[in-house]
């Protein structure tokens, strides 16, 4: 078995350690159709929880994994997510993590979008209300993927709870700026019809935005969906709708970013990908 202890003591994770807690409570008498942990015991108050422990390796230890993932276990995660969000709880349980207007006004506080960006993203997420919310992971790290005899595993579900479809999806895309063989996979796996695209294209810029406000790192890689603005100050990402009615330039100043491959992915009409100017 597996004790996690949380010390962080502020609202925030309390929040997140009950979260957890409600998660596998809710697994243990409505499981879902993947493979996750079992609760053996908790208390949100101590910020304690007990899990079984699976058999298996993670698939990487780095947030930002140095190596690619084999892509016979990507493409069974990915399989594993579409399990997950096709799944319908049989009680509305999990925390909502939907309001995405007000996740990206706080980035735009930050300077990380500007209001063109603002009113492109308004357009998109206008055209999915609440009730096309999925049930997400919301935290697929490398680290939170076990690979077992079984098959894919998913752990730590402090951030589960309902997203537009995808989130996961494009969370992976996002961690794997590195590696454009595994984003390609993923824009394939969305090109096929596993994602709606737009709701693909919205996670994109909230995952995105979300890994430039936890760090000055470079997120983008050489995948070819990142260029270079103005005389290379300017670290930017270009998101298009299926219909080309929004485009959202995500920006972070004081870094240049060169462009190495510029071919669109299948994933084409979505991400819009330029060489560096």
């Amino acid at each position: 078995m597996i004790v996690k202890l949380f010390i962080a003591g502020d609202p925030y994770w309390q929040r997140k350690v009950a979260n957890e807690i409600d998660t596998l409570v809710h697994f243990r008498d409505d499981p879902p159709p993947i493979d996750v942990p079992d609760l053996i015991a908790a208390d949100p108050q101590r910020g304690v929880v007990i899990v079984g422990r699976l058999p298996g390796a993670v698939l990487a230890d780095q947030r930002h994994p140095t190596s690619a993932p084999d892509p016979r276990v990507l493409a069974e995660l990915l399989e594993t997510l579409d399990r997950l969000a096709a799944w319908r709880p049989n009680a509305d349980v999990f925390a909502r993590e939907g309001n995405y207007m007000h996740r990206f006004a706080r980035y735009q506080e930050r300077g990380i979008l500007d209001a063109d960006d603002m009113r492109s993203l308004e357009v998109l997420v206008k055209r999915h209300d609440e009730s096309s919310h999925v049930f997400c992971h919301g935290d697929v790290l490398p680290a939170n993927v076990l690979t077992t005899p079984a098959g894919v595993a998913l752990i730590d579900w402090e951030f589960a709870g309902s997203l537009l479809p995808g989130y996961d999806a494009a969370l992976l895309w996002t961690l794997h700026g590195g590696h454009p063989e595994a984003r390609r996979q993923i824009e394939e796996h969305v090109a096929a019809g596993a994602v709606d695209p737009d709701c693909f294209l919205v996670n994109l810029a909230m995952t995105v935005t979300r890994e430039l406000r936890r760090s000055d790192h470079g997120v983008c890689g050489g995948a070819g969906c990142c260029r270079r603005r103005g005389a290379g100050s300017v670290r930017g990402m270009d998101f298009r709708s299926s219909d080309g009615q929004a485009v959202v330039a995500v920006q972070f100043p004081g870094h240049g970013v060169e462009v190495d491959d510029p071919q669109r992915g299948a994933f084409g009409d979505a991400v819009s990908t330029a060489t560096a100017a």
